[in-house]
């Protein structure tokens, strides 16, 4: 069975190194809906990694724009949970784009290719996971299957 899957559009919020305190919403509904609902995926493998319905803000944005120290540009956008993805190595702070926040390296579960980073802090977490390493599974049901 052939799934088509769409590139995963991120829209960017512009922000440079480091980062305010990092406020979080939900910019989807949660009403169980398939728009709602559709399937977040590996764009390498086709591993689902999350559903769209896990989308939060965080600082009043959910894509955002960082360049790491060696100038590597990211293009990332947050969610509240990516089961999908496997930590690779240990926490750290350094440079890091949210204030309050460490982070750790995450890949891909299945095929380890590196989707993002998860970001947590004494009180919450989410996952920053680059744009173009996702695509959206537009046959998604309305389980996220």
């Amino acid at each position: 069975m052939n799934v088509e899957v769409r590139p995963f559009v991120c829209l960017q919020h512009r922000r440079g190194l480091g980062g305010g305190t990092a406020s979080e919403s939900r910019t989807d509904p949660e009403d169980g809906t398939e728009e709602a609902r559709k399937g977040v995926l590996c764009a390498r493998c086709g591993n689902k990694v999350t559903t769209t319905d896990r989308r939060v803000e965080i600082d009043g944005a959910h894509r955002h724009t960082f360049a790491n120290p060696h100038g590597l540009v990211f293009h990332i956008a947050c969610y509240s949970e990516a089961p999908g993805c496997r930590r690779s190595g240990q926490e750290s702070t350094e440079f890091a784009w949210f204030a309050g926040y460490g982070w750790t390296v995450q890949t891909c579960a299945r095929c380890g290719v590196h989707l993002g980073w998860a970001f947590r802090s004494a009180t919450r977490a989410f996952w920053g996971l680059v744009c173009d390493r996702l695509v959206e599974d537009p046959g998604a049901g309305p389980d996220g299957s």
